[in-house]
């Protein structure tokens, strides 16, 4: 699109309790909004700031869409920069806050052990998906076709899951034993995860609507593990600076150090 053809960044906030998921959902939707609508100064109250037209009408047009997860403790409004550009360029974007992760529900519900279960987060990304999807102002908008995720640390991790990957706790922890692991602050997740849990968190999360992920810098690298489904088709790019707080080893097919 040239800067000529962008349109309004329209944004409104989609907040229930979603059937398929037992946490609340709380997503803040970017969209393109009708042509005529106009977008002023927004606090987003986090101390993000931007460039809105606030519960604006969206475009009539069939819209692809994005579905983005913040990194540890973030929230989604972090991101503005990139979700309120993307709306302009046409894209429906709904911005996930994972709920004990998240400043977005209030400092009262952060919760540390939410971190050691990185496999809710692709759960409350698809079912923030199915909210938008059926919801009656937006549903119609969205091109079921074209639908893909971007995460941001252990967001990341979130959308490789979306595309079929699978997290093996038993194979972090080999890692996180190992001496390549030596400053890899990854390794929290590693040492913080009952054994109990292994089996939950060695199910697939693949999303069949999700047909690209971006993931940025993702989490739990050494972890992962590619799905044995022959449907398996995403090519994963990722951007690791090595040893900081979430990067993935250099023994990840496609990881590279920075």
């Amino acid at each position: 699109m040239n800067a000529t053809d962008l349109l309004p960044a329209g944004y409104t906030v989609l907040r229930t309790e979603a059937p398929s998921n037992a946490k609340p959902t709380l997503t803040d939707l970017w969209y393109p909004a009708a042509p005529t609508s106009s977008e002023a100064a927004f606090d987003y109250g986090t101390g993000a700031t931007g460039q809105v037209s606030l519960d604006a009408p969206p475009m009539d047009d069939l819209a692809p869409v994005i579905v983005v997860s913040h990194g540890i403790y973030g929230t989604a409004r972090n991101y503005t920069w990139l979700t309120e550009e993307l709306a302009r360029q046409g894209f429906i974007v709904a911005g996930v806050s994972h709920d004990g992760e998240s400043a977005a529900f209030g400092p009262q519900t952060m919760d540390s052990t939410s971190t050691l279960k990185p496999w809710q987060r692709p759960r409350d990304c698809t079912a923030a998906l199915d909210l938008l999807l059926s919801h009656e102002r937006f549903g119609a908008i969205c091109d079921p076709m074209r639908i893909g995720a971007i995460g941001h640390s252990t967001g990341g991790a979130a959308v490789i899951a979306l595309a079929g990957a699978v997290y093996d706790p038993e194979a972090m922890r080999e890692y996180c034993r190992s001496e390549i692991s030596q400053g890899d602050r990854g390794c929290r997740f590693a040492t913080g995860v009952s054994v109990e849990d292994d089996e939950t968190a060695r199910q697939s999360w693949r999303d069949e609507r999700v047909r690209v992920v971006v993931a940025l810098d993702p989490a739990l690298g050494p972890g992962t593990v590619r799905s044995p489904s022959p449907r398996w088709r995403s090519r994963c790019w990722s951007w690791p600076r090595w040893k900081t707080s979430f990067s993935p080893s250099s023994t990840m097919p496609g990881a590279t150090r920075g």
